[in-house]
């Protein structure tokens, strides 16, 4: 982290990621985090406010002062950030109190739900199978 902490741009080092937590633990330090835009990250970074997102495979030059607008955005990004984490949170909170005091909640999964559950999963087998057939006959 003390390595992390000392240049003011981070670079996401793969073209996937599920979630990942150095890219939002950089975000959070106020980086300018430069991510691949065919990963999860850019549904956490826009694109010249809360980062750069560039294709890996066709990269380009990123100026200083790209950099610096984006950093000079982060500190606000980050609080309204926290900011809906904690709104989440306390939504989270009430929902899970509430299931508490109404043990009699009924289950959603009833008889006809479990039919249309089976149905879809094969229909979907058969679809699988229908395809794999007619890609070896090809």
């Amino acid at each position: 982290m003390a390595i992390l902490k000392e240049p003011g741009i981070y670079i996401a080092p793969r073209l996937k990621e599920g979630i990942g937590m150095a890219f939002l633990e950089q975000m959070a330090m106020g980086k300018c985090v430069v991510a691949h835009g065919d990963a999860t990250m850019d549904e956490y970074i826009v694109d010249g406010k809360t980062g750069i997102i560039v294709n890996m495979r066709a990269p380009r030059r990123i100026s200083k002062e790209e950099i610096d607008l984006v950093r000079s955005h982060m500190q606000n990004a980050a609080k309204e950030m926290h900011l809906c984490w904690l709104a989440d949170e306390e939504r989270l909170l009430s929902f899970f109190s509430q299931m508490e005091c109404q043990p009699t909640l009924q289950s959603p999964w009833g008889i006809r739900s479990i039919f249309w559950f089976v149905l879809y999963w094969i229909e979907g087998f058969f679809m699988y199978v229908s395809q794999t057939v007619k890609a070896r006959f090809k």
